[in-house]
């Protein structure tokens, strides 16, 4: 289980819960995409 705490300028930190499935091919960074919807979007960096 992985653990990620988003927070902005106004609210607190809120602390989301995600499962990762090993891959070899993956390092264990990700990188963080906030989109015009408000989402977050994370993509594992390769290796």
């Amino acid at each position: 289980m992985h653990r990620i705490g988003v927070s902005t300028q106004f609210d607190p930190v809120v602390e989301m819960r995600f499962t990762v499935t090993a891959d070899t091919r993956y390092t264990n960074r990700a990188s963080v995409t906030f989109g015009e919807d408000h989402r977050i979007a994370l993509q594992r960096v390769a290796q």
